[in-house]
């Protein structure tokens, strides 16, 4: 798999540099493409955005306002369908992740231009996300950012609806941590409470994942917010999608929420297909499953690896093997893979394979992974 600091490369910023220059004819492409391409070949994908903006700030006017009305004539046009994704590339400007160096020339240079760099953010986040960008404005100009977010989530765009939770999340990945949004996260609450059934699936899981920032945070708020939804299907859908890490750690009240029974006693047999594999290999989980009566239960059947961490602690990851209900017994296989992967390294030696079922362990049983 490619890494993803290559979508930052000589080939990508000769269209990206050409719809400045069509925008801006007194652009130097050629020098931005040959400068840039220098600076961002050593450095991983955030640094390499950054350093596009930065030689962007070198080639454009140094007027603000002038420079940004540059940039968003370089935009494609907007395409407000679900099935858009950020990969898609479009002749008929600069779209997807070629953007965020565009957000991040605001977030750089724009902090003291207000309501420019709004006009910018708004239109730059129909075309990727400007979910990074507002979040010095929300630090700087907290109140009046808000109000401005109340009006943007009535938005026709999905993609602005989705800017105003993604934005604001309070653990958004990869987002600079802003204290207006850690201290008041009921205010929060009631921002993104009435896209819980907004009509975009994209604007809904931006809800849900937001809804379980504030489960690691505030627990009581957490739920206090869900138990004033409905059970529309969209409802239930986030509530279910923002449950995912407390359930994952076995807490109580989200179980019964979705109908698993913690306290449910099941007799486990576990088993593994290998317990030696090569990275790039699989073997199989086979698991049986037996309670003492017939009446059908909930069952959430989960699985962890603890993985080994270079200074010789453990990691635990959890993963999904079926939801589903149980009579008397029920049999599960499961294929796991060891492939390499860019997100987590794997480090040789014992690893953990261990059951949890409606947030309660059972067996474990250890496995030898070589690493070549």
């Amino acid at each position: 798999m490619e890494p993803f600091k290559n979508k930052y490369c000589e080939n990508t910023l000769k269209p990206f540099a050409l719809s400045i220059k069509k925008a801006y004819p007194k652009f130097k492409s050629k020098n931005f493409i040959t400068e840039s391409t220098k600076i961002i070949s050593p450095l991983e994908m955030k640094d390499r955005v950054r350093a596009i903006a930065e030689n962007l700030y070198k080639h454009l006017p140094k007027n603000y306002n002038t420079a940004v009305d540059i940039l968003i004539s370089s935009l494609a046009e907007s395409v407000d369908d679900e099935s858009a994704t950020w990969e898609v590339e479009s002749k008929s400007g600069i779209s997807g992740f070629m953007v965020w160096p565009l957000t991040q020339y605001v977030e750089l240079y724009g902090i003291d231009h207000y309501e420019k760099s709004l006009e910018a953010l708004h239109a730059m986040t129909q075309r990727f996300s400007s979910e990074f960008a507002v979040r010095p404005f929300i630090e700087r100009y907290d109140k009046d950012f808000f109000k401005v977010l109340k009006i943007w989530k009535k938005d026709e765009s999905h993609h602005v609806r989705r800017l105003v939770s993604e934005g604001t999340r309070p653990r958004l990945p990869w987002g600079i941590k802003v204290l207006a949004i850690h201290n008041n996260l009921e205010r929060n609450t009631k921002l993104i409470f009435s896209l819980r059934k907004d009509s975009s699936l994209y604007v809904r899981r931006s809800v849900a994942n937001h809804l379980n920032d504030i489960s690691y945070l505030d627990e009581d708020l957490f739920f206090k917010t869900l138990d004033k939804m409905g059970n529309s299907k969209e409802e239930v859908w986030i509530k279910r999608h923002a449950t995912r890490s407390l359930l994952k750690k076995g807490n109580s009240r989200a179980l019964q929420m979705h109908g698993y029974d913690p306290k449910l006693k099941l007799k486990t047999n576990l088993s593994l297909s290998s317990n030696k594999i090569i990275e790039g290999e699989s073997f199989e989980l086979s698991l049986d499953l037996e309670k003492k009566t017939t009446k059908e239960s909930n069952i959430l059947v989960e699985y962890i690896i603890h993985y080994p961490k270079k200074n010789g602690s453990y990691s635990p990851k959890v993963f999904r093997l079926k939801d589903t209900k149980i009579g008397k017994s029920l049999s599960l296989v499961k294929k796991i893979h060891f492939k390499k992967v860019t997100t987590r390294t794997h480090y040789p030696g014992i690893h953990f394979l261990e059951i949890q079922i409606n947030g309660r362990q059972y067996q474990r049983l250890s496995f030898e992974l070589e690493v070549r």
